[in-house]
C-alpha cells in the first residue's frame, strides 16, 4: 500500500511539471555549448598558459545574463524565453567548473 502511495504523489509532482520547460532549456543548452566549443577552438594568445577563453567565455556569458535578466523585467518577455536564454543558452554557453579546473591546472 506504501508503494502505491509513493507513485501516487509521485504521478502528482510530474503533473505539476512542465515537460516542454525541460525540452527549452534542453534546446538553448545545445546551443549555448555549441557556442561555447567553438570560441574554445579559437587560437586566442596560444603563448599564455592562462584559459583566456574560458575567461571571455564566462564574463560574456555573466554579462548576457544581466542583460536577459534586465530585457526580461522592462519588456515583459515571456517566462519560456527567459527560460531558453538564461538557464539554457548562456547555461550551456558557461561553465564555472571548467574555469576552476585551468585555475587551479594554471597554479600547479
Amino acid at each position: 500500500m506504501r508503494s502505491a502511495h509513493l507513485v501516487f504523489r509521485l504521478y502528482l509532482l510530474l503533473r505539476r511539471i512542465d515537460i516542454l520547460n525541460f525540452l527549452i532549456v534542453g534546446a538553448g543548452g545545445f546551443v549555448g555549448a555549441a557556442a561555447r566549443y567553438g570560441i574554445s577552438l579559437l587560437p586566442l594568445n596560444e603563448r599564455s598558459v592562462f584559459p583566456v577563453n574560458t575567461l571571455i567565455i564566462n564574463v560574456v556569458g555573466a554579462f548576457a545574463i544581466g542583460l536577459i535578466s534586465t530585457a526580461a523585467k522592462h519588456t515583459g518577455l515571456d517566462g519560456r524565453a527567459v527560460l531558453f536564454l538564461k538557464a539554457g543558452i548562456c547555461g550551456g554557453f558557461t561553465t564555472f567548473s571548467t574555469f576552476a579546473l585551468e585555475t587551479v591546472t594554471l597554479f600547479e
